[in-house]
């Protein structure tokens, strides 16, 4: 089984990651693969990236184009898009490539266009990370009953970049496409949407590296980090986010403010904040806040979630965040809503607490139960760590992988 994984990076973004996690954790189970990317940040020589300098230069730009032509739009929208409008010419490459499965992961802004996957003659699985695959340009949209990607965009505008990329992705895909969601959340929309509503569906979780997420001693993650003993700290991912409304920062600057008013220890509290540096406007939270920048390597990660009593994961939608996966398997208790794919990672009291959507209250409330009870705190952190073992290990998910990509090549073959 020769297997090729596509992916607009292979380490830049949760996404690229993940995909690049697998890659590895197949390679290290002695199966053939390889990845094809846009972006290029490893060192791996596994991993295909663009070659020569004109390819390097114009890789850079195909997002640029494409986001500019995301703007013609007639009204104005919110959120990042594709719509993946640019030749790509990958699938004349992958055609002729000594392999039995493509494996395509997130290949938005432009990757490869949505007519030249379509041209793909190998037997496909495609790994969801978010809901673009079967909306128009939208990578996240609202999941209710009145949403497009359920009807094939209807409506009567002729310059409607929604309707034209969805109806650009119905006339090059067909139903030989496999569907891999990491949730459960993901799996229900992808099976109910018109795009993909006949098509095979799966549901398997991101692979982690639990030699690199586990537990360590907190005492030791903080004196390398230079953190105080004393202190609980409260964690989450860079406020870079706070102009996505869908990643919750507004709910999460609330709860800390009900934190800080409901707890009469609230200068114990510390929220450490990794994936940005301090910005040069002061942030509105009344408990010390200490940032860490963005962190390039998984070991020092750990290390930091190792070190906080809490990760905080606020979003509104998300598929499966790897910020709250990795924190359980380091043994960190996560609060997050109980909403989209948060119930896959999180059981409510016994790894971490699931709020009610979208009430910064019970955020508050999760986040104050956590902390103001060790014996809670430290089942929670066993229960998660063991958790994660059993549920996104490489030894747990890669049967699982090898499994599908066996039963999608032999069906080929039966056609």
């Amino acid at each position: 089984m020769k297997v090729l994984i596509i992916s607009n990076s292979d380490l830049h973004g949760g996404a690229a990651i993940a995909s690049y996690r697998l890659h590895q954790s197949l390679k290290e189970s002695n199966v053939p693969s390889i990845m094809m990317v846009r972006i290029k940040l490893s060192h791996d020589y596994t991993v295909i990236g663009p070659k020569g300098k004109f390819k390097k230069v114009t890789n850079k730009i195909r997002a640029s184009i494409g986001s500019i032509i995301n703007r013609l739009h007639t009204k104005e929208v919110r959120g990042f898009r594709s719509g993946n409008w640019l030749p790509s010419n990958w699938a004349r490459i992958i055609n002729k490539m000594d392999v039995d499965l493509v494996h395509i992961h997130w290949v938005g802004a432009e990757t490869l266009s949505i007519e030249d996957l379509g041209r793909i003659k190998k037997p496909i699985v495609w790994t969801l990370h978010d809901m673009w695959s079967f909306c128009g340009t939208e990578h996240y949209v609202a999941d209710n009953e009145e949403n497009k990607w359920l009807n094939g965009y209807k409506n009567k505008h002729l310059l409607n970049l929604e309707r034209i990329v969805w109806n650009r992705k119905n006339r090059s895909w067909g139903e030989n496409i496999n569907i891999v969601s990491p949730s459960n959340w993901l799996t229900e929309c992808a099976q109910r949407s018109l795009l993909f509503k006949n098509n095979r569906h799966y549901t398997l979780p991101n692979i982690l590296d639990i030699n690199i997420f586990k537990p360590i001693e907190q005492k030791l993650c903080r004196k390398i980090l230079n953190l105080s003993e004393e202190k609980k700290i409260i964690l989450f991912g860079a406020f870079g986010g706070s102009g996505d409304l869908r990643k919750g920062y507004d709910l999460l600057t609330e709860a800390i403010q009900e934190l800080a008013k409901t707890n009469k220890n609230s200068n114990d509290f510390e929220c450490l904040i990794f994936g940005q540096s301090k910005p040069e406007e002061d942030i509105d939270l009344p408990v010390q806040v200490k940032w860490l920048g963005h962190i390039h390597d998984d070991t020092t990660l750990a290390l930091v979630y190792n070190a906080a009593n809490v990760m905080v994961v606020p979003s509104r939608q998300d598929n499966m965040p790897q910020t709250a996966t990795e924190a359980q398997a380091c043994g960190c208790p996560v609060v997050a809503f109980n909403c989209t794919g948060f119930p896959d990672i999180v059981k409510h009291k016994e790894t971490g607490y699931l709020a009610r959507p979208y009430d910064p209250s019970d955020l508050a409330a999760g986040i104050s139960w956590v902390l103001n009870n060790t014996d809670n705190e430290k089942q929670l952190g066993i229960n998660a760590a063991k958790t994660a073992n059993e549920k996104w290990s490489a030894a747990n998910l890669i049967p699982k992988y090898l499994k599908l990509y066996q039963d999608v090549v032999d069906s080929g073959k039966d056609k």
